[in-house]
């Protein structure tokens, strides 16, 4: 009873070696060409319309960061997403190509901007708006020195999405 036993489990151990062995090879052929055929890309989407490829998600999230949110204009005071964008790992024929700067400019198309400009007040009536703080400071202390006590003057800050709603003048012409 061992003897045929252990005659039926080598000859099972082989057959299903030989079938993993056959399985094995045969996916790595079927790697092997969907890896010449394809790349490895990732495809970004917002509100489920597809934009684009992108190859390296990590450096185009950092691109998004250095060229689109970048809020280093002084009167720019914030860039916001109008929806994050959604990745997904995906084949893409070696035939296409990714279009990161068409993507990037998408997204920066989709944002929203906020500006900052410093309004100058006297007697909390916007008198005039200057791009910088420090200008705005000057002109208060100057006005200050002219006025002293009799009128109140101050700086208040005015946001705007458009960066054309506030129009900031000079110095000089906010003297005037």
């Amino acid at each position: 009873m061992n003897c045929i036993l252990n005659k039926q489990i080598k000859y099972y151990t082989k057959e299903g070696l030989k079938l993993i062995s056959i399985v094995g090879i045969a996916l790595f052929i079927i790697i092997t060409i969907i890896l010449l055929k394809f790349d490895i890309a990732v495809r970004v989407s917002i509100s489920g319309e597809e934009i684009g490829y992108v190859k390296n998600k990590k450096a185009f999230e950092e691109k998004i960061q250095n060229e689109v949110l970048k809020t280093e204009n002084a009167e720019l005071e914030s860039v916001e997403l109008a929806e994050e964008p959604q990745y997904k790992l995906t084949f893409l024929s070696k035939v296409e190509d990714t279009n990161e700067d068409e993507i990037i400019a998408k997204i920066e198309n989709d944002a929203t901007r906020t500006y900052v400009r410093f309004a100058v007040t006297i007697d909390n009536n916007q008198e005039a708006i200057l791009e910088k703080l420090e200008d705005a400071e000057s002109l208060v202390d100057e006005m200050e020195e002219k006025y002293g006590k009799k009128r109140k003057i101050g700086i208040k800050k005015v946001y705007s999405i458009n960066n054309e709603e506030y129009q900031p003048v000079s110095v000089k012409t906010a003297r005037n």
